[in-house]
């Protein structure tokens, strides 16, 4: 079985993860918060709760047992990049190719442009927080590392495109029902792009399968970059298509809303805050590298077209799939005896009692009550 470490289980390290163990692989999934050790048991994640500084929960493992890393970790300390890309040149070092490392960077690293993106454009950030995002990414190219570079994700809870529904929400909370048209402010640029600009989108499950088809193709395409999107939505015609959902949703149909004139009001983002200056880059990015050598061809939706789908997902988080056909869903059968002993050395060694491990094991066969059909 090959195994693979997560550095990071966010959004997209989490879901990731999730897909890899349904593909059969070992996963192991780092992360600094207590808390992601529950998500991770549900779901056959193996957890390692520590920081990554912490070398010796994890850099061990690595070396003994790990065959791919992915990188996905989300830090506001800007040293923690810096950090684990030191620990993974350390790696690549002592395993050679027989450690796959994939980075995620993010397609805002191309920033503002008005010509289409592709992996050969030259066109990169120039502030200096960029600059050293750019200088890690170009390290891990060095060392073959495969670079993957996200669009904005929707899907479930939409992550990072949350905001927009956010930005519709809030335009709820400031217009007034008798005003005469219906504001919806946004990060942007007005003076650059009086109508519109446009924005890279992909699914979390198309961002997934992205990350399969890299990991099955690692050996022929060690040190490439690949730009993960799947559809450029213009960010106006968004917004617009989630406020005539959110109208009819909430049944606003009689008080005219719907046939208010909506304004599209852009507001500058403060240059501090990297993802939401990102959010006003204008982007048209092309995913022809990832379909001519991955394979790779979106499977969802686009976010406006199936807007109604992706905003019950967000609000309620609701996913429900019922059918009229009936299938027994099975993969192994086991001998419940051997099961239990399984479970029984299992335990004793992960609680160090090993004097148990040396008694006779008697199973004893109890009749269940008739009432409870489980």
């Amino acid at each position: 079985m090959v195994s693979v470490l997560i550095l990071g289980v966010g959004f997209i390290g989490f879901n990731v993860g999730c897909t890899l163990r349904r593909e059969g692989y070992k996963v192991y999934g780092m992360s600094i918060d207590e808390n992601d050790r529950l998500k991770m048991n549900r779901n056959e994640i193996i957890p390692i709760i520590c920081d990554v500084s912490d070398e010796s929960k994890w850099f061990n493992l690595v070396e003994t047992e790990i065959d791919i890393i992915i990188e996905s970790i989300s830090s506001r300390n800007p040293e923690t990049p810096k950090l684990v890309l030191n620990y993974l040149v350390k790696l690549k070092e002592i395993k050679g190719d027989n450690l796959t490392i994939i980075f995620t960077n993010a397609s805002f690293s191309f920033g503002d442009n008005e010509n289409l993106i592709d992996e050969k454009s030259n066109s990169r950030l120039n502030t200096n927080d960029w600059k050293v995002i750019q200088e890690i990414e170009d390290t891990y190219r060095r060392i073959n590392a495969i670079v993957i570079l996200p669009t904005m994700i929707y899907g479930l809870n939409c992550s990072y495109c949350s905001y927009y529904f956010e930005c519709i929400n809030q335009s709820f909370n400031t217009n007034g029902n008798n005003s005469e048209k219906h504001i919806i402010k946004t990060y942007g640029n007005n003076k650059k792009y009086p109508n519109g600009f446009y924005q890279g989108f992909i699914h979390i499950f198309d961002l997934c399968k992205f990350y399969l088809l890299v990991i099955k193709n690692a050996s022929k395409i060690r040190g490439e970059i690949f730009i993960a999107s799947s559809y450029t939505e213009r960010v106006d015609d968004l917004l617009k298509s989630i406020y005539n959902y959110h109208c009819k949703s909430i049944g606003t149909n009689n008080n005219n809303n719907l046939n208010k004139p909506i304004s599209i009001q852009y507001v500058e983002a403060p240059e501090s805050d990297l993802f939401l200056t990102g959010m006003q880059f204008n982007q048209r990015l092309s995913f022809k590298k990832a379909e001519t050598l991955l394979g790779y061809h979106p499977t969802q939706p686009s976010f406006i077209n199936s807007i109604e789908i992706y905003y019950q997902s967000w609000k309620e988080s609701n996913d429900s799939n019922l059918t009229s056909e009936i299938f027994i869903a099975n993969s192994y059968t086991e001998r419940v005896d051997d099961l239990l002993k399984s479970i029984y050395n299992y335990h004793f060694e992960s609680t160090g009692v090993n004097n148990n491990l040396n008694k006779p094991i008697s199973i004893q066969y109890v009749e269940a009550s008739k009432s409870d059909l489980f």
